[in-house]
């Protein structure tokens, strides 16, 4: 799960169900397993609306982008895993789960899930913004929605931002910033690939750091630039790719037995997913094909401050009515947050989408209705006049 919110006053998170792992203020969101971005179009007659909107689809895709990079293919396989127990623990209806789920001190199957699916995602994500922002903020300038003022404030606004949930996020930047500024986007983007393709991101991103950089004895938050000027040349004309597969050699060489990284265990278990999903997806129709493909299209959907009712999806198959990993997912986010239940394709113009989606949301609410949570009501179908009970 990612974020983006432009410059501006830090408003109180707005999390409403079906959906509420997303903040109604965002300016936009990738949920990375799903290949889903969302933008929101509030207010986009107005200038300032037009350009945020423009801000966030230049920010987001690039989530869309690393969504394929092994480390994140290793929490997508989690997620999916995730599901398969929500299937299990609320068609067998075995326990009572209070909600919402605790990641600190997990009690059950689907807590301990949720927690190793957490700790995962908190592992990778400092460094994934580090590369969006700068490279979404970079191509802002190219386009001509900022100028090099504007870069400054929006890049400290992100550190601050980003900082109340990575405390490192800042110096996670200024690392990568100074990399960037030496040999390009482009190397510094195969810098964090590289990394993404190692089992343990946060050490390996360090450890070529400080290859190259020493901290600066003035200020421990910022870098001073080490290599040669033929080096720094190399590194600068390399492709993408190429600049990926020279820093996994620097890591391969730092990690010989694989001890350190294991990125080696970490590929070969992408290469066995990649194979079991490809022979799933035979079977399944355009949205699972996508979904447990490792694709460069996206789901892309647009939302406003009020609400964010699933609707069909721009890209070039469409989602079938009902869907169940969007459905799973829903649930996935309410039980997380404590906020729900409500099926994510309830509206008021329709009676249902599916009996088995209503009948599962039942057997949900059998095993957490005990729960003290104030926001746990039964919503949209569950509720006799679609009002929360």
């Amino acid at each position: 799960m990612s974020s983006r919110q432009g410059a501006g006053k830090k408003k109180k998170p707005l999390r409403k169900p079906p959906f509420p792992e997303i903040d109604l203020n965002w300016d936009g969101f990738t949920l990375s397993h799903l290949h889903w971005v969302g933008i929101k179009v509030t207010n986009v007659e107005s200038k300032e609306g037009r350009w945020r909107a423009a801000m966030a689809l230049l920010h987001e895709p690039y989530h869309a982008y690393l969504a394929n990079t092994p480390f994140l293919l290793r929490i997508k396989w989690e997620m999916f895993g995730l599901y398969d127990i929500m299937l299990t623990s609320f068609e067998e209806e075995k326990e009572k789960i209070e909600v919402p789920l605790d990641h600190e001190k997990p009690r059950n199957e689907l807590e301990k899930k949720w927690e190793s699916i957490f700790y995962l995602t908190r592992e990778s994500m400092a460094i994934e913004e580090a590369l969006v922002v700068r490279s979404s903020l970079l191509k802002a300038i190219e386009e001509r929605l900022i100028d090099n003022d504007g870069l400054q404030l929006l890049t400290e606004h992100y550190k601050n931002e980003y900082a109340e949930d990575y405390p490192f996020f800042p110096v996670v930047y200024n690392a990568l910033d100074s990399v960037g500024c030496k040999v390009g986007n482009t190397a510094s983007a195969g810098l964090i690939l590289s990394v993404l393709g190692t089992h343990n991101p946060v050490v390996a991103f360090w450890d070529i750091i400080l290859r190259m950089c020493k901290p600066d004895p003035h200020d421990p938050n910022k870098f001073l630039w080490m290599q040669s000027d033929k080096h720094t040349n190399f590194l600068a004309n390399l492709s993408l790719k190429d600049a990926r597969d020279t820093f996994s050699l620097v890591l391969n060489e730092l990690d010989k037995d694989d001890s350190r990284y294991r990125s080696r265990l970490l590929l070969d278990l992408v290469a066995a997913l990649k194979q079991e999903w490809c022979i799933s997806a035979k079977k399944l129709d355009d949205f699972g094909k996508l979904v447990y493909g490792t694709p460069n299209t996206i789901l892309y959907m647009e939302y406003n401050g009020f609400s964010h009712t699933f609707g069909k999806y721009k890209f070039s198959e469409e989602v079938r009515w009902g869907n169940f990993s969007i459905f799973f997912d829903a649930v996935r986010q309410q039980l997380i947050t404590g906020i729900g239940l409500l099926c994510p394709f309830w509206s008021w113009n329709y009676t249902c989408c599916s009996r088995e989606n209503k009948a599962l949301l039942e057997k949900v609410w059998s095993c957490t209705s005990d729960s003290s949570c104030e926001d746990w009501k039964r919503m949209g179908c569950l509720a006799k006049d679609g009002v929360a009970h």
